[in-house]
């Protein structure tokens, strides 16, 4: 070993890498069946590595040469994934590329990097990916359940070979999940990314673009901050379902057929079921923000250009579980195509302080409605707000509602 470090050389590496290397055509599997039990460091060549391996040892860092390192299966390889990875506490992969080779694959599940889920420990923890390119892969480019502490750093994925609408990245079951400086994009079908049922979430300053369904997927999980995001040409943009604690925050989501910002319960949410929606900037959506169920805030957010459908911003429900008890304040709502605010049978609404300014022809600025049938007084408030250039009335709601102190 060199200074710790195995030496593996790609088949077309020059020939000064391939004299320094402890291991010869590509044979990464032959350098981490040699580490001792304790780990250690392999580094790959420049050059293209066609033979997939597993790693199955603790405290192990695998490192390329960027994109000159390639990792690529063989035409017609059919592999279920070209990285395995056990229950191992301690990984690092950086600094090189996975090419699926798509396009020539047939059969098998095609996986980029898959969390196979045995091995010694009854949990993975601590891995980190960084620095890599992972495109052209038959299936989706990680598959990562069930690890603790997994951070994933300027990721790279473009999935346009992808058979079926899989996901770019699924990571379900961890505890402390980051997914940072990623970007992710051309997958027609599927979802970029798919987060479930973890805990300490942080998706932060990713780049998505034009992909066929939802950019961000968080279910079943506690503890979110989905902050800083950049999303466009998709349709929805943040998908948060049964999720305690989240945060969504400074994302820039522009041009989708859905909803820029989708918050569901699913069943009756418990009592700390807040989310807190600031600071976004969201264009071009069919809906700005859809929200059933839960309580929270919806603040400091401009949405231009939503809502040709129906409105801007809808406070509905959604399996019998209504949005109750929302506040949204200081936001601004330019251009709306229809409605502005659009209240479907929610009580304990408040809105206050935002600037409207044009709704479509005939459309109010905001709209409250039973249209579940409820059956009970609409007690909101709507107070201290500014409209202009109104298509219709400023607003239209039932005798329950306080409207006091705005600005037509």
């Amino acid at each position: 070993m060199f200074g710790g470090t195995y030496i593996v050389a790609a088949p077309d590496a020059t020939w000064l890498s391939r004299q320094q290397a402890h291991f010869q055509a590509g044979d990464v599997q032959g350098a981490l069946d040699a580490l001792p039990t304790r780990g250690g460091s392999i580094a790959l060549t420049e050059g293209h590595f066609a033979r997939p391996f597993m790693v199955c040892k603790d405290s192990v860092a695998i490192r390329g040469q960027g994109e000159a390192t390639v990792l690529r299966p063989n035409d017609a390889a059919n592999l279920d994934r070209f990285i395995a990875v056990e229950n191992v506490w301690g990984l690092t992969l950086e600094n090189m590329a996975i090419d699926g080779n798509g396009s020539r694959q047939a059969a098998g599940l095609g996986y980029g990097i898959e969390h196979v889920r045995i091995g010694s420990h009854l949990r993975a923890a601590r891995w980190r990916l960084a620095h890599m390119y992972i495109y052209n892969t038959w299936g989706s480019a990680l598959q990562l359940d069930e690890v603790d502490g997994l951070t994933l750093e300027d990721v790279r994925v473009d999935l346009s070979a992808m058979q079926g609408p899989m996901p770019s990245i699924r990571a379900a079951g961890c505890y402390n999940l980051r997914v940072q400086g990623c970007m992710i994009t051309a997958n027609p079908t599927g979802v970029p990314l798919i987060v479930g049922g973890s805990i300490m979430v942080n998706i932060l300053d990713n780049h998505l673009d034009a992909v066929g369904q939802t950019g961000i997927d968080v279910g079943g999980c506690i503890d979110v901050l989905v902050k800083g995001n950049i999303g466009r040409n998709m349709e929805n943009g943040i998908w948060l379902e049964d999720t305690l604690g989240a945060i969504i925050c400074n994302n820039n989501l522009r041009a989708g057929s859905g909803s820029a910002i989708r918050v569901l319960w699913t069943r009756v949410p418990p009592p700390d079921a807040y989310a807190l929606i600031n600071g976004n900037h969201i264009s071009g959506f069919n809906r700005g923000a859809t929200i059933s169920g839960g309580r929270g805030s919806f603040r400091d957010n401009v949405l231009y250009g939503c809502g040709p459908s129906r409105a801007a911003l809808l406070l509905g429900a959604a399996q019998g579980v209504y949005a109750d008890g929302w506040a949204v304040g200081h936001n601004e709502f330019y251009d709306s195509p229809q409605r502005a605010i659009e209240i479907q049978s929610c009580r304990d609404i408040r809105i206050n302080h935002n600037r409207f300014s044009g709704t479509g022809q005939g459309s109010s600025g905001i709209d409250e409605w039973d249209a579940e049938g409820r059956g009970i007084p609409l007690d909101n408030v709507i107070e201290h707000n500014r409209f202009s250039r109104i298509g219709g009335q400023p607003w239209l709601v039932g005798p329950a509602t306080v409207v006091r102190d705005n600005i037509t």
